[in-house]
């Protein structure tokens, strides 16, 4: 990813003919800051996520690149779906918060322990928790 980056900040700055489209490779290189806090691991290594390690973060990033980008993918293209891939991920996170807020889960085992944890994780991280608990059992 960091030769990805590095190639298209190098792209962005040598290569285009017009302010026009530099100023669109600039606004790129901007959006990515500006949702550093989402793809960056330094911001998300001191936070609990139960669906990733530290170690497979980075790998999940490249994944998502894979999936959604190919090195024919123009800038422009690019721009568009990752803001629409971020959006997206973002009204995703907001609905399973608010979610939390108003539905609680039906514990498959009645235990204090599931109770309590389905007060504080949001229903899927819940679920995934309650069928590791499960089969711990």
């Amino acid at each position: 990813m960091e030769v990805l980056l590095l190639k298209e900040f190098g792209v962005c700055i040598n290569e285009p003919e017009t302010t026009e489209i530099f100023e669109s490779g600039w606004n790129w290189l901007q959006s990515l800051y500006r949702v550093r806090q989402r793809w960056v691991p330094v911001y998300f290594k001191n936070v609990f996520t139960a669906e990733l390690s530290a170690n497979q973060r980075p790998e999940s990033l490249r994944s998502f690149f894979k999936k959604y980008f190919n090195k024919t993918t123009t800038l422009p293209v690019f721009i568009s779906l990752f803001e629409h891939v971020m959006a997206g991920w973002a009204e995703k996170e907001a609905l399973e918060d608010l979610a939390t807020y108003f539905i609680m889960p039906i514990l498959k085992i009645p235990s204090n322990i599931s109770k309590q944890v389905s007060e504080i994780y949001a229903i899927t991280i819940f679920n995934m928790f309650e069928e590791e608990f499960i089969e711990s059992l």
